[in-house]
């Protein structure tokens, strides 16, 4: 993993990669100190990474380092998930159970009368309650949802969304476009969109 540090200048791409196929950030202060005393000696000696020396040569590419070039390849729409069950929030919980039970969706987007986003129901967060049969089966769907801390929209880039990611512990971030739901961005898609790009630079 050094070796992408020094070579490619990509300090990011060994953190990210290292923490995801490890499962746990427990390492990420010594990968991060490991990380950037790799790239500033290889810096000193090698002002571009060996994938972009060429490109910057040409004037095809920013002479900054790699990981940003990657990431300003990738559209987010590529990794928005558009598989999902849009609810009214007027629905009744009675009728939204059998939905729940039916489906492996791990979240429901609620729309208004209008068509427009309200927040979601996040099943995990619920379930017990759903299970309660002292609960009031009868309240409407808009009694049991949330706002997400986080929503996107169609201005937010693919730097944006991991950004937002790194600095969050959530797992997906909604994609709003004129208060309509398109979809969700997933982590695990965009480290995976992430991963793929630099397998296919690497192949190249």
């Amino acid at each position: 993993m050094i070796s992408i540090i020094g070579i490619y200048h990509a300090p990011l791409t060994a953190i990210f990669l290292i923490a995801e196929l490890t499962s746990g950030y427990s390492l990420i202060i010594p990968l991060m100190i490991v990380s950037s005393i790799s790239f500033v000696i290889s810096k000193y000696f090698e002002p571009h990474g060996m994938d972009l020396k060429s490109l910057v040569n040409k004037k095809t590419a920013t002479a900054g380092d790699r990981d940003f070039n990657l990431l300003i390849q990738l559209d987010v729409r590529n990794v928005t998930d558009k598989t999902f069950i849009l609810i009214p929030s007027s629905m009744l919980i009675s009728d939204f159970i059998p939905i729940v039970a039916k489906s492996t969706y791990p979240y429901y987007p609620i729309m208004d009368q209008q068509g427009a986003f309200e927040g979601f129901v996040v099943v995990d967060e619920i379930r017990a309650l759903l299970m309660n049969q002292d609960f009031d089966h009868s309240l409407e769907v808009s009694s049991i949802m949330s706002m997400p801390s986080i929503v996107l929209n169609s201005s937010h880039t693919f730097i944006d969304v991991m950004h937002l990611f790194d600095k969050s512990d959530l797992n997906f971030l909604p994609l709003i476009q004129q208060d309509e739901f398109i979809g969700y961005v997933s982590r695990v898609k965009v480290y995976n969109a992430y991963r793929e790009k630099i397998k296919e630079q690497n192949l190249d």
